[in-house]
Order: structure tokens, then C-alpha cells, then sequence
């Protein structure tokens, strides 16, 4: 599902999260992780949505940071 307004970071191994942002006019507290395997892209959700590990409370228009 299309998402806006989400934060995104990049990770050394490749793979990059995403979090939060609206879907579909509303806002969302999902995490999911995203890493290459092989030729495709393989999507985990960490926590948040329809998952029973909740997740940071939903936001949108904001940042984040790796170090």
C-alpha cells in the first residue's frame, strides 16, 4: 500500500526501515524493514498495524536518523 509523508534510514548491511507516515488519508505506527534478497525485496514488519508487538504512536512529517 502507497504511504506519504513516512520516514526511511538506510543501514550498512543494505536493508533500510520505514516508519509511520499517512495511508490512505490516515496515519499509520507500522515499522517495517525492507532487505534485497537476491532480485527481489523482501518486507518485514517489525511492529505496529495489525501486529500484536505496538509500535511507536503514529506520525507523519518527521525524520530519523542512523548512526
Amino acid at each position: 500500500m502507497g504511504r506519504d509523508d513516512h520516514a526511511s534510514a538506510d543501514f550498512r548491511d543494505g536493508s533500510f526501515m520505514t516508519f509511520g507516515g499517512y495511508v490512505n488519508g490516515s496515519r499509520v505506527d507500522e515499522v517495517i524493514k525492507f532487505k534485497h534478497e537476491g532480485p527481489n525485496v523482501v518486507a518485514e514488519h517489525i511492529s505496529g498495524g495489525e501486529l500484536a508487538t505496538p509500535g511507536p504512536a503514529a506520525r507523519a512529517s518527521f525524520s530519523v536518523g542512523v548512526a
